[in-house]
């Protein structure tokens, strides 16, 4: 897959590394956060949230994973996302 950018709207935070946008689900690649009900998944959710939901991203897709989510980098201005969350799950 070619690794295009695209500007998105956030619609909807799942749990801490996956959300939905006005035109795709987007799995943030390389931050693996627990899901929600597990220890810091919710923790996690609401950071994801802090940075994305309701707002417009950058987002450069990597490749589709097992169940059809664009596994991506996303920025919002200059700021990655994926890197602030790995920095929060750490």
């Amino acid at each position: 897959m070619k690794n295009t950018v695209t500007n998105m709207y956030v619609t909807q935070v799942v749990d801490g590394d996956p959300f939905h946008t006005q035109s795709d689900r987007i799995r943030l690649q390389n931050a693996d956060a627990s899901e929600i009900g597990e220890p810091g998944g919710a923790a996690a959710k609401r950071k994801l949230a802090s940075l994305v939901d309701r707002r417009w991203v950058q987002v450069a897709g990597q490749a589709r994973d097992v169940y059809g989510r664009l596994v991506a980098e996303v920025h919002v201005d200059v700021r990655s996302v994926n890197a602030e969350m790995r920095a929060f799950l750490s």
